[in-house]
């Protein structure tokens, strides 16, 4: 169908299939076959159950279209088939064969080297009869949708993008760097006081030093004068040493003699305390065992009573002596029954003399046999009572017997440890006698040693407050060097938060002049501004001037979208969208549509 240079065409058609006209003849298919082999899609529709498959005729089993043409003084040529299972698209461009392993590669390669999508291409060439108020009708976000393919605004949308989330990066670096400055701040601030602590204990140590050196002077030519008149006798010295040393290896015997003999003693009597605790154990267990035996003793026998006042109830109810020969055929009894006053009566009859006497028989034999079980319980119980009570009396004796052992060894144990002890006390005694001698000898030594001691102590205690005294100045100069590196760290985060806050003001301001209500608002009310101006040169000619459509960014950055009708007096009154008639709405649909194209060709 070769439509060049043809201006309109109309395509009429006649469906003889069903006899309905021109309807579902193939007049929109073949308009819109163009734009399904150019990018797959046909004019949208409003449906929920469309499939792929449905450009397939429903007589045939593929769907074919090849489209041939020029662009930029270059031939190509589309070729799309789709079968029920598959599909294939071949695309060849000035003779050279682009075409892709899969359909998706091959329509990338279509788009770019026509430089097409299937938007563009169905709002400004294949107008279908369903899209023609795509516009008109559309939301504001999906006419601003339509606008940002023709509007580069994507370059400004990342620009906003990249400067909010460069700010949210800056906000977490000023909130991080908040945290370090306030522990830094906390570290300084304790690193001062431990400054102005260390500059009071190192002035502390220099005024002590200096008072200490003075008095340390004076004493020590005191102590010289001294120690020229002290003199030691080293001789009887080292003999009181010597007697002292044999004395305190005495000593140091005896008691390790001593410690054996505990050692010794408690092993003995540890062992006997064990056997006296063991036999107790079992005395006790034998005690328990026999008071349980005494109380099941004492339980049989309330039951054998209850036996024996049971049989002698019965044998008194009946009048019965002799409870050995209680068989019912050899019983005599009462003439009526003691329990209900009745007569009892001879024969086979209900309360009859027979039918008593079975039932007294049977109640005597088994108060009888329960009296004999009891007893026999009794008796067996006594035996063995007995029996644990002479096992308990038996091991009572034994452990009697036991104790008066430990006695007796503890009170030998006793005797022995007092004669060491005593002995150990005499030398004790002997070694005390000889330490006084010899702390008699050596005073008059030791005074001496004092006396040096204390000069040397004296020179040491210089050496040590001058020590401290340059220690403590060390310590503060450290100190004091500390701190002036914390006022630098704390300076530097201060520069680098400040920085970031002016870094972050800077991009929320950038945000805000990259985002919509920014530069995407001065470009977008561009295109907005065109896109009216081209659409009311339709209108004017579709309406024969009587009708105006106005497009406008509002103070909301929202597209609005004015319609004003021409009155009789010839002034123009605005109407909104929703009350226009069907076929004003028509004219504005068309005019839109077209207008938009005409933006996309400008």
């Amino acid at each position: 169908y070769p439509l060049s240079g043809r201006g309109l065409v109309l395509l009429r058609g006649n469906n003889q299939d069903d006899g309905s006209d021109s309807n579902g003849s193939g007049k929109t298919t073949l308009a819109m076959a163009v734009l399904w082999a150019l990018t797959g899609s046909s004019d949208p529709r409003p449906t929920q159950d469309a499939k792929v498959s449905d450009v397939i005729n429903f007589d045939g089993k593929s769907a074919r279209v090849t489209v041939e043409g020029c662009i930029n003084g270059l031939p190509f040529k589309v070729t799309r088939i789709k079968t029920a299972s598959k599909g294939s698209l071949a695309f060849n461009l000035d003779n050279e064969d682009l075409t892709r392993q899969s359909i998706k590669d091959t329509q990338a390669i279509i788009d770019e080297r026509l430089g097409i999508s299937t938007q563009i291409l169905a709002r400004t060439i294949f107008h279908g009869q369903h899209a023609i108020n795509g516009l008109l009708e559309a939301t504001d976000a999906n006419l601003k949708d339509e606008l940002s393919l023709l509007v580069p605004l994507s370059l400004w949308k990342d620009a906003a993008s990249f400067a909010r989330k460069s700010h949210r990066s800056h906000s977490r670096r000023m909130s991080e760097l908040d945290g370090m400055l306030s522990v830094r701040e906390q570290d300084r601030d304790a690193l001062m006081q431990r400054c102005s602590t260390a500059k009071q204990s190192a002035d502390a140590y220099r005024q002590l030093f200096e008072t200490r050196r003075k008095q340390v002077e004076d004493r020590l030519r005191s102590l010289e004068t001294s120690l020229a008149a002290i003199t030691a006798n080293e001789t009887d010295i080292e003999e009181c040493r010597r007697n002292l040393a044999a004395a305190a290896s005495h000593v140091s015997d005896l008691e390790s003699s001593l410690e054996r003999l505990r050692e010794t003693r408690d092993k003995d009597i540890q062992e006997l305390r064990f056997e006296v605790d063991s036999k107790s154990s079992d005395s006790r267990v034998i005690a328990d065992d026999v008071q349980q035996k005494r109380r099941t003793l004492d339980r049989v026998a309330t039951d054998r009573e209850r036996a024996r006042e049971k049989l002698c109830e019965l044998q008194s109810m009946w009048g019965i002596t002799n409870v050995t020969d209680a068989d019912e055929r050899r019983l005599e009894l009462p003439l009526t029954c003691p329990t209900c006053g009745q007569s009892i009566k001879d024969g086979e009859e209900n309360h009859s003399h027979y039918e008593l006497a079975s039932e007294v028989s049977g109640g005597l034999k088994r108060a009888l046999h329960l009296v004999e079980k009891t007893e026999a319980q009794y008796s067996t119980l006594q035996e063995v009572a007995a029996e644990k009570v002479d096992e308990q009396t038996k091991l009572e004796q034994e452990l009697d017997e036991m104790r008066l052992g430990l006695a007796e060894k503890e009170r030998a144990w006793s005797d022995k440890m007092k004669a060491a002890e005593l002995a150990l006390k005499s030398s004790r005694d002997d070694f005390a006698t000889l330490s006084n001698d010899l702390q008699k000898a050596e005073q008059a030594y030791r005074e001496a040693s004092v006396l040096e001691s204390t000069e040397n102590a004296a020179k040491t205690e210089i050496n040590s407050l001058e020590n401290d005294s340059i220690s403590s100045a060390a310590a503060y100069d450290a100190l004091a060097h500390d701190v002036r590196q914390m006022e630098d760290v704390i300076r530097q985060l201060g520069e680098d938060r400040a920085n970031a806050e002016q870094s972050s003001r800077t991009l929320v301001r950038l945000a805000e002049v990259f985002g919509p209500r920014g530069v995407q608002s001065f470009v977008l009310q561009n295109a907005v501004q065109a896109l009216s101006s081209f659409s009311q040169v339709y209108l004017d000619l579709l309406s024969d001037d009587t009708l105006k459509l106005e497009l406008a960014l509002d103070t909301g950055d929202r597209i609005s979208r004015t319609a004003y009708i021409r009155s009789p007096d010839g002034s123009w009154v605005d109407r909104p969208l929703s009350s226009l008639s069907g076929g004003q709405w028509r004219r504005c649909s068309l005019a839109l549509s077209l207008g938009f194209t005409d933006l996309v060709a400008n």
